[in-house]
């Protein structure tokens, strides 16, 4: 009798053969019917197109449960990569093995009827994705609810907002049940809260066992959701591992002086572009309805919040980088408070924390406060952030012997969208002066 000792071994979600992608570019139109006509018909050998090779022989394996991030300027062939292995394009050589459901959000508006409500597309995304009626009877009011577009659910689709319609369709993606979501740059689109509701939930389901294929142009991103990384250039795999050196190789592939440049001068035209639709979003409304999520024990309460420029002037739309800001928060103590402590965070749209200030860390004590107390507080505060949106959260606490007892928090009170006449890269502006000197003539 033997016996043999029985591994586990671990079954790989996606495994990519050596595939590679070429395309038949061709000068003229007319060409396209003279090579099949030469091809097809007179059996010559004469070629009327030039080979592009969007990516060239590639292999490699993702794991259950693995969080992979595809980076790459644009044009290395992310797209084209995760569009094979959706098996929506076909490789010209090699070949993909899938295993488990797929759930794709690529480009916007694949998969949805313009002419259907977003009711309709629903089902028809949802059917697309593998589910019966059936399930997406039972997960429908999570999907709409989750979308947060409930009051325009069975408005014609083509009538949506780029942000409504992402919203949408990854809202049906993630609810699909997937065993291997992809997602390619999707979450660039949308207003910060719901970006930051998207990253959530996309921890949520790394956590569960998913297997998520990610390709975004925010380095940062990749590193926090993801424990592998793929870095693409002109259609070669360069590297794959660790997410932290395989964006410092993608950063050392971007630092020649003539990558560089390119990518300082997309830098300045998305801000710009950015610029222009920000402002004329803020023409229509300021601040996204129903945003604020709100808990404390209501012992004493903000009853009121506003945000002032230097001169005293509300602020009604967006503001420039390194500005002076006061955020003034209107106190109510509904019962008598022994060590209130108010503040003020700040958040990106990944929902990274980037700056916290209250009254305990700023050495600027409220002191204990009878019942029937109305008192004003201002933070003081210069916005040296990149443009964008960012969200402001407010807190009113009890601080009892190193124990923080919520008094009233209003999370995501507010939504910050900030311009700059500058180019800036990276999270925050530090404002950098430049001097010049002739040390010889």
């Amino acid at each position: 009798m033997s016996s043999e000792l029985q591994l586990d071994t671990i079954v790989p979600s996606i495994i990519v053969d050596n595939v590679s992608k070429n395309y038949h570019v061709y000068a003229k139109t007319e060409d396209r019917l003279k090579q099949f006509v030469y091809t097809r018909l007179s059996g010559k050998k004469k070629t009327f197109y030039r080979d592009f090779w969007a990516l060239n022989p590639l292999s490699f394996e993702v794991n259950k449960g693995d969080s992979v991030g595809i980076i790459g300027r644009n044009g290395s062939g992310k797209s084209t990569l995760l569009q094979m292995i959706c098996g929506t394009l076909t490789p010209t050589s090699g070949s993909i093995t899938r295993n488990g459901r797929i759930a794709a959000l690529l480009e916007l508006g694949a998969g949805f009827n313009p002419d259907f409500t977003g009711r309709e597309n629903i089902y028809l995304n949802g059917s697309i994705l593998g589910l019966s009626k059936k399930e997406i009877d039972s997960k429908l009011a999570d999907i709409i609810d989750f979308s947060e577009i409930e009051a325009y659910i069975d408005q014609q689709v083509k009538t949506y907002s780029s942000g409504m319609f992402i919203r949408l369709a990854f809202s049906v993606a993630i609810h699909s049940s997937p065993e291997i979501l992809i997602i390619d740059e999707a979450l660039a689109v949308g207003d910060v809260f719901f970006q930051q509701k998207c990253f959530e939930r996309l921890k949520q389901l790394k956590a569960s066992g998913i297997t998520l294929l990610f390709v975004s142009h925010d380095v940062t991103s990749v590193k926090l959701l993801c424990n592998k990384a793929i870095l693409l250039h002109k259609g070669e795999l360069i590297k794959i591992g660790d997410p932290k050196a395989v964006v410092n190789e993608y950063i050392k592939i971007n630092s020649h002086s003539e990558s560089e440049t390119a990518d300082v001068e997309e830098v300045m035209v998305q801000q710009s572009e950015a610029n222009n639709a920000l402002e004329a979003e803020l023409e229509k409304a300021s601040l996204e309805d129903d945003s604020e999520y709100r808990y404390g024990t209501k012992n004493a309460v903000i009853a009121d919040f506003g945000l002032y420029k230097a001169d005293g002037n509300k602020i009604d739309g967006a503001i420039q980088n390194n500005e002076s800001i006061e955020i003034r928060l209107k106190v109510e103590f509904l019962k008598d408070i022994l060590n209130p402590v108010s503040g003020f965070y700040i958040k990106d749209r990944r929902g990274i924390e980037l700056y916290s200030g209250n009254t305990h860390y700023l050495n600027s004590p409220i002191g204990r406060q009878p019942k029937g107390t109305v008192m004003s507080i201002s933070f003081k505060q210069i916005l040296s952030l990149a443009p964008g949106e960012y969200s402001l959260s407010l807190g009113l606490s009890d601080f009892i012997d190193g124990v923080s007892t919520p008094l009233d928090r209003r999370y995501e009170a507010a939504k910050l969208t900030i311009l700059a006449d500058k180019t800036v890269i990276g999270l925050v502006d530090l404002n950098s002066k430049v001097d010049f000197e002739y040390l010889i003539k």
